[in-house]
């Protein structure tokens, strides 16, 4: 399994650097999965380039399909439902590790406000309360990773509760959990649905990074789409680099309604948007290569770091780019 997967990384990591497939027929035409309407905050760069038309001006038609999670999209991404998806980090170490075919194309950027949310009048006033409660996550993403990690490091027991990640609110709201652990975009709802008894605690332990992923085929066949798109995302983190004002705006504008302005400031500073690839994200993937290994959660499955590396797919935004890409080589 270990020689497979490095087989694997090996095959996508020479991709990574450039190779073409002599198959390469670009078609103008990309398929990309978002999460929630217009997108959301953590993909803002890509709800900029569609909202202000920037793929448009690349001449590249990307398609929105829109799923409930990032984990949600890289299936869709691995079956060939889509050709591109955003996720956080998380999922590709899933599919890694389950030696799948594909590749993360850039990194979007990190976000440090991760947060375990709760009900005071339930017991939820600090992390040690999470004992014996249930709380809710969205198993197989990176809330899971977090909640999980809070309480292995703080050695509490707790009942997880799969939900998701439009359900979790609801489920806290009605009081079937008492505390979890959602994605960021819903913490806005939960403030505002649970009120006076609304408690957070953001998490010192784990930074989230936000990256596109991009199927093999994707890579070796339609090399001048992939480089079109991430020349739209870059000309919008420009936007977001020059002018934070009006792309708070054009984010707002581009949710439909999922995210108020108030919501976006408040966040704001918790968010680095950056394209192109950081070690850190390489340290961060095989910290939960080695996590997931050592929970059994994937029976038999090993990857190394090296591994891990060949699912970067750094060539492309490093052409364009070269400045962005600090990847250890």
């Amino acid at each position: 399994m270990l020689r497979q997967l490095k087989s694997i990384g090996a095959g996508l990591l020479l991709l990574g650097v450039g190779t073409v497939s002599a198959l390469a027929a670009d078609t103008g035409k990309l398929i990309f999965g978002q999460t929630l309407p217009g997108g959301s905050l953590q993909s803002a760069p890509v709800a900029i380039a569609i909202e202000k038309g920037y793929f448009k001006e690349a001449g590249l038609d990307v398609e929105i399909v829109r799923f409930p999670s990032g984990r949600r999209g890289l299936e869709a991404l691995i079956g060939g439902q889509v050709d591109l998806a955003f996720m956080a980090e998380y999922p590709p170490v899933i599919g890694a590790l389950q030696n799948q075919k594909f590749a993360v194309i850039t990194e979007l950027g990190k976000f440090t406000g991760n947060r375990i949310i709760g009900r005071t009048d339930l017991g939820f006033n600090s992390i040690a309360d999470l004992a014996g409660k249930k709380v809710g996550t969205s198993v197989g993403t990176n809330a899971e990773f977090l909640t999980n990690l809070t309480l292995e490091k703080n050695k509490l027991k707790a009942e997880i509760v799969n939900l998701a990640p439009a359900d979790i609110v609801p489920a806290l709201e009605r009081g079937d959990i008492q505390a979890a652990v959602p994605f960021p975009d819903y913490y806005g709802k939960a403030r505002e649905v649970i009120g006076e008894r609304y408690r957070e605690i953001v998490s010192k332990d784990y930074d989230a990074y936000m990256v596109v992923s991009a199927s093999r085929k994707a890579i070796e066949q339609q090399p001048g789409d992939i480089r079109k798109f991430l020349a739209a995302l870059l000309k919008a983190s420009e936007l977001i680099r020059n002018d934070p004002i009006a792309a708070k705006a054009v984010i707002v504008a581009a949710s439909q309604g999922a995210l108020s302005a108030a919501t976006v400031d408040q966040a704001w500073g918790e968010y680095t948007f950056r394209l192109g690839f950081q070690t850190g994200l390489l340290d961060l993937l095989e910290a939960e290569a080695k996590w997931v290994e050592a929970k059994g959660i994937i029976k038999g499955a090993s990857i190394d770091r090296a591994g891990l590396r060949g699912y970067l797919a750094d060539g492309p935004i490093g052409a364009l780019a070269p400045d962005l890409n600090t990847l250890s080589k």
